[in-house]
């Protein structure tokens, strides 16, 4: 029963208001916050940046070999002009018809005037 006072002893000290004590050389917390925000977020920009430029990949032959120069807009230029290239390939195979269709068109005419003579 001795133990009883001293656990309400330890209970009744241990719930006293925490005292901050300010000096006149401190920041504010939030100044903090910030100055610790910003030096996370300029880590975290130089991890993404410089480990991106040391990245062994990027120097590959399987990113440049497709002519990738280090950005990411090589991607849109390569497939615009394969599109571009399977465009031109669609007219080149349109025109190749109608000079089929026309040539045919033609050779009717011919046979039809070539009976007309014999008739």
């Amino acid at each position: 029963m001795s133990a009883m006072p001293l656990i309400s002893l330890a209970a009744e000290t241990s719930q006293s208001d925490v005292i901050t004590i300010y000096h006149d050389f401190m920041l504010d917390e939030k100044t903090i916050k910030n100055i610790f925000l910003c030096f996370s977020l300029f880590f975290m920009w130089g991890c993404c940046v410089f480990a991106s430029m040391k990245d062994p990949f990027y120097d590959s032959d399987l990113y440049r070999g497709d002519g990738g120069d280090g950005s990411g807009n090589w991607m849109y230029k390569k497939m615009e002009d394969e599109e571009m290239m399977a465009r031109q390939e669609l007219w080149r195979e349109e025109a190749a018809r109608e000079l089929e269709e026309r040539v045919g068109e033609l050779r009717q005419v011919e046979e039809a005037e070539k009976e007309k003579e014999l008739v």
